[in-house]
């Protein structure tokens, strides 16, 4: 190998190395910006996490345990029974505020009635 072939070698094997070496420095850059965004992120929505795992607990505990069962359906029977409630005492407003409605209705004709008969 003559001299130039083995400057010519050197200057790009020296190149090379000086790519991988700005390569790997990118890289870590990188790599180190993304975690420290991540971290921030995280940092910045501990509310919403620690959030999201109670409820996934919770959701375990309803689902998979028996006294989570129990009070499951526990809950769906008093909510059953509010709701029947609820709407029996709907029924009778309603009921209530018609007739009322019809007496003001009728004492309406009655008044006026009334008072065409005294004019």
């Amino acid at each position: 190998m003559g001299r130039h072939n083995r400057r010519r070698k050197n200057n790009i094997e020296d190149q090379t190395h000086d790519m991988n070496m700005s390569q790997s420095t990118d890289m870590k850059g990188t790599t180190k910006d993304k975690i420290d965004m991540v971290l921030g992120t995280v940092n910045n929505n501990k509310l919403l996490i620690g959030s999201i795992a109670g409820a996934c607990g919770a959701a375990i505990f309803l689902l998979t345990t028996e006294s989570g069962k129990r009070f499951t359906s526990e809950v769906q029977q008093r909510a059953s029974s509010l709701y029947g409630s609820v709407s029996e005492q709907v029924g009778s407003g309603v009921g209530r505020l018609r007739e009322m409605a019809q007496n003001m209705c009728s004492d309406g004709k009655r008044t006026s009635a009334d008072i065409r008969r005294v004019s």
